[in-house]
């Protein structure tokens, strides 16, 4: 039998959240969910939003905004506040996730490092199971980095 993908997993998760909590089961918050599991990197909603309408799918973006919140209290997204800038990520299949913050423009980029991940992997942290984690790098990106030294 062939093993369940990470959105058929996330579909099952939801329904039984929505079950249980006894909230409808509405196409739109499946279109979204499939959206966000269609993604590698983070997002925003506004974004999320723009995808959905220039894919012809007739949602609000209060239903968006409705529906992160039912994906994050039932554990699929993860929300991430960098300063003004909050983002969201798909987390069911995940352990970790790091991203360099520009403190100038506030443009935030996804990066992977082997080396912290052992790190993080090998630390024993007493009493405590890590689920998930984020490391956030805050700085300048290149491009202000070579517009203040023009300066």
């Amino acid at each position: 039998m062939k093993p369940k993908s990470e959105k058929e997993l996330a579909h099952e998760q939801l329904t039984e959240f929505l079950t249980r909590h006894k909230l409808k089961k509405t196409p739109e918050r499946y279109a979204i969910l499939d959206k966000i599991y269609s993604k590698k990197r983070a997002f925003d909603v506004e974004s999320l939003f723009a995808e959905m309408i220039g894919d012809r799918y007739t949602v609000s973006q209060a239903t968006i905004y409705n529906t992160m919140k039912i994906l994050l209290d039932c554990g699929l997204v993860l929300r991430h506040q960098f300063g003004e800038i909050i983002r969201y990520e798909r987390i069911l299949g995940k352990m970790h996730s790091h991203y360099l913050i520009c403190t100038d423009c506030g443009k935030v980029s996804a990066f992977s490092d082997e080396v912290l991940d052992r790190f993080v992997e090998k630390r024993k942290i007493p009493q405590f199971n890590v689920l998930h984690y984020n490391i956030s790098v805050y700085g300048k990106c290149a491009i202000c980095n070579k517009k203040s030294l023009k300066k």
